[in-house]
């Protein structure tokens, strides 16, 4: 009987220290809690109206969202000027223009004109069946002189396998401020190198996230490891260069109505993961910073 008292007691201690050892070992889950903007969102079907666009942000606890649109987005920003950062999109393949038409660079000086606050969404680099426009094209770099005149941000979606004319763009002006979307689905170590060697080049982590890997394929870079916990190599580039990142949404076409709120869930896991200053940037600081001009 007292060998099996000692047993059931050896075995209890294991299981109370093993038990111990797991709850040490798990990171209490702390989320990020501070404001939230959404840099890079489209003005379009995504949405049924700019109402729903707002009630969406609201649910997903966003402040303020970058809206990438035309005359639409400048008729939403006079109705939620608190909530909306309006910047002008175009496209070299559906507004008909291409990459020689001088009427580009007219049209995106005129609109920032018009109280557009930014340019971009430009899709540059991307599925080669829709979107196969060299960065360093005359009428880009054209535009890239404009942007960096007036003193507003240049998002450019730039596949990471063209980076040799991408440098040619970011060298171009480095006065502009070009913001790559997506962070170009690039590789951290791609993205550090190419932050390390062009000052006037910022990341949003739009589409960063396992939702787009049910969409798009595996392909997509995310953020996290499968356990949730943040990749040692994003943790590292955000801490070495705390300035230059920003988050977005990217809602698609397929998406819920849910996405919004789903995909800000996830960035306040990884931004929890980090020093509440860097955190702070990330979410919203580095975009309102870019927009004042103060780079």
């Amino acid at each position: 009987m007292k060998k099996i008292i000692v047993a059931v007691t050896c075995i209890l201690t294991i299981i109370v220290i093993g038990t111990v050892i797991v709850f040490l070992k798990t990171p209490k889950e702390t989320k990020y809690d501070g404001p939230m903007i959404d840099a890079h969102e489209h003005f379009g079907s995504h949405w049924s109206s700019i109402d729903d666009l707002i009630l969406q942000i609201d649910e997903a606890g966003i402040e303020k969202v970058v809206l990438f649109g035309g005359s639409g987005v400048l008729d939403a920003y006079s109705r939620y000027s608190d909530r909306i950062i309006p910047f002008i999109q175009f496209d070299f393949w559906y507004l008909g223009y291409t990459a020689e038409n001088q009427e580009t660079v007219t049209l995106v000086a005129t609109e920032l004109e018009r109280g557009f606050m930014g340019v971009g969404e430009v899709l540059m680099r991307w599925r080669a069946q829709y979107r196969n426009i060299p960065a360093d094209n005359p009428v880009m770099l054209e535009i890239v002189d404009v942007a960096a005149q007036k003193g507003v941000p240049l998002n450019v979606h730039q596949n990471s396998q063209y980076l040799d004319e991408f440098k040619r763009l970011l060298n171009h002006n480095e006065n502009a401020i070009i913001i790559w979307a997506h962070s170009g689905n690039a590789q951290p170590s791609i993205i550090r190198e190419m932050l390390e060697n062009h000052r006037n080049l910022y990341a949003d982590l739009s589409t960063l996230m396992p939702t787009f890997r049910n969409e798009y394929g595996s392909y997509w870079i995310i953020l996290t490891k499968p356990d949730g916990s943040i990749d040692p190599e994003w943790k590292a580039l955000f801490d070495d260069y705390p300035n230059r990142f920003m988050v977005g949404g990217d809602k698609q076409d397929w998406a819920s109505s849910s996405f919004l709120k789903d995909e800000t869930e996830y960035f306040r896991r990884v931004l929890g993961q980090l020093d509440r200053g860097i955190a702070e940037n990330i979410a919203y600081k580095n975009i309102l910073r870019l927009l004042s001009g103060a780079v």
